[in-house]
């Protein structure tokens, strides 16, 4: 897929110039820093099986919507099968754009250190955006520590935080 090439490639910046519909997971390699910018687009992720991720960060990935003022723009959402939206194993730094998922999900929105690494622990700071979800059973942000002693990094420093019958935050 042209997103996940573009996004692997050190240093670059992505901006969207159209939404962007796939089945397949955008992965960003551990040792690349890379932008996203929705620019007011949409990336929607209709995945034909369970178990698979939109985005799965290995590396040091900023999301943000250069579009948004007071509204979201530009979203990331997973409208099938259930599994979470963003597995962040780097260091993922949000500043804006909207992330949901949209179907009767029993997920996350988010997990960060999702492999329980203890040498190198996910990173995850969010400065801004909006993220909801639809199911009961789901969680926006999952900061997994695994009872380890290095646990993952969670930062917020803003957003506005939705879900519509489910948890917001679990440890």
């Amino acid at each position: 897929m042209a997103l996940a090439s573009a996004l692997n490639l050190n240093n670059s910046y992505v901006k969207l110039v159209d939404e962007i519909t796939t089945i397949s997971t955008i992965t960003v390699d551990a040792e690349i820093s890379s932008t996203l910018d929705l620019n007011g687009h949409n990336v929607i992720f209709n995945p034909t099986v369970d178990d698979t991720a939109a985005f799965v960060n290995n590396g040091n990935l900023k999301i943000k919507d250069s579009a948004q003022t007071d509204e979201v723009a530009g979203y990331i959402t997973r409208i099938a099968q259930s599994y979470y939206l963003i597995i962040n194993e780097g260091t993922l730094t949000i500043e804006s754009g909207g992330f949901g998922i949209m179907n009767e999900d029993v997920s996350s929105v988010i997990i960060n250190n999702k492999d329980c690494n203890a040498v190198n622990p996910a990173t995850l700071v969010i400065n801004g955006g909006f993220f909801s979800s639809n199911d009961d059973s789901s969680v926006i942000i999952n900061n997994k520590d695994c009872e380890i002693e290095n646990a993952a990094f969670l930062m917020i420093e803003g957003g506005n935080f939705k879900s519509v019958r489910g948890k917001c935050s679990k440890k």
